[in-house]
């Protein structure tokens, strides 16, 4: 009989979600939350240590006992708008966790070392990459209590590489999901791979790579398509296709990207495209399911809910799509129905003012998508 037990009971229970009884999501100042699709977010309070959150946290328990019910909660309606796909998060983690012992400690782990990345996507912040960082600081826009995550993230590795070193002696197999940043260019993902392999655990390792896709490093190519591995499932992030595609995730080039899905497509189990929705480019996600499609890939949309101005749930501007069509077609209309639920007032001005902020530095979105440009700016 499978199954898992409440933290606080020996109570055996199937729950709707599996995902808070066995994976543990590690953010990139090495802090801890409840799931990566939830909001709001669960969060570790400041210095808790992975025991005390993982076991003693009353709130992390509370949202245990919530997913004993059969209906997602409040904070889990991405999992719902994806549900219908049949490869939302919830149905991912059930379908691996079927066989899952009633072991308490995490038996995966998502893990966000740090915020070492090479891009600065518009969807993203300072707190997950390196290079927007740098570049607000040189226009003099990085908050001035700003502290550097992969500074704070290094400060507590050891305790978590010994956490989910626990996992391989209580579990045959362990999940880890490597974040960012960008996994592929930061040396600490490299090196804690390369000491699993060199201690005989990669046949007992699932590796789930997320990544831009955009050059990759080859000796982590070498590493992690090593067969030894358990398995190997690669999701790279794409917003878009062609030349928007280098802009929403800025710094990329869209034929280095898609060079590397097709390598990853020769060396992984499983490879999926998975976008991030947001006003930027809910125009463009008819176009990223086709090339999906025609790769003959998973594609996984997800919606954005922060920051506000970004978010399709909080648009206060004018219409961003005139014809739906193309998004009831392809299933895609629950994205399209999004748009201005939670409407926000100022969300359009906010976003106007964050685009201005970076005109001496990055293209403007004139360049590539003109009507949503004007759209945006209301000309």
């Amino acid at each position: 009989m499978s199954g898992y037990r409440s933290m606080s009971s020996n109570t055996l229970l199937k729950p709707f979600c599996a995902g808070p009884f066995v994976r543990a999501y590690v953010l990139p100042d090495g802090s801890f939350r409840d799931c990566c699709a939830t909001h709001p977010a669960l969060l570790s309070m400041p210095g808790q240590d992975f025991s005390h959150w993982w076991y003693r946290d009353s709130r992390l328990e509370s949202m245990r006992q919530q997913m004993q019910a059969s209906d997602f909660p409040a904070a889990c309606q991405s999992c719902r708008v994806q549900d219908s796909s049949g490869n939302s998060l919830r149905q991912a983690i059930n379908r691996n966790n079927l066989d899952a012992s009633p072991g308490q400690h995490p038996r995966e782990w998502s893990i966000m070392f740090g915020n070492v990345c090479n891009l600065a996507c518009w969807t993203c912040s300072e707190f997950f990459s390196s290079t927007i960082a740098a570049q607000k600081k040189r226009i003099n826009i990085l908050p001035t209590d700003y502290v550097d995550s992969q500074q704070l993230f290094m400060q507590r590795w050891e305790q978590l590489r010994a956490e989910i070193m626990r996992s391989y002696e209580q579990h045959d197999r362990v999940t880890l999901t490597l974040l960012g940043g960008e996994p592929s260019y930061n040396p600490v993902v490299r090196e804690f791979l390369k000491q699993l392999y060199q201690a005989g655990l990669a046949p007992r390792t699932r590796i789930e790579l997320t990544t831009n896709g955009t050059k990759t490093n080859q000796k982590f190519f070498d590493l992690i398509t090593d067969p030894s591995w358990l398995s190997l499932s690669v999701f790279v992030s794409v917003d878009a296709v062609g030349t928007k595609a280098g802009w929403l995730r800025y710094g990329s080039d869209w034929n280095d990207v898609e060079s590397n899905i097709h390598a990853y497509k020769k060396a992984a189990y499983r490879v999926e495209l998975h976008t991030v929705v947001s006003v930027l480019n809910i125009r463009d996600l008819p176009t990223v399911h086709d090339f999906a499609r025609d790769q003959n890939l998973i594609f996984t949309p997800f919606p954005l809910r922060t920051p506000d101005y970004l978010s399709l749930a909080h648009w206060d501007g004018p219409a961003l799509v005139d014809r739906t069509d193309a998004y009831q077609e392809r299933g895609l209309m629950d994205y399209i129905e999004l748009i201005g639920t939670q409407k926000i007032v100022g969300s359009r001005s906010q976003l106007i003012q964050y685009l201005d902020k970076f005109h001496s530095i990055r293209t403007s979105l004139e360049t590539v998508d003109l009507d949503l440009y004007q759209r945006i700016k209301g000309d």
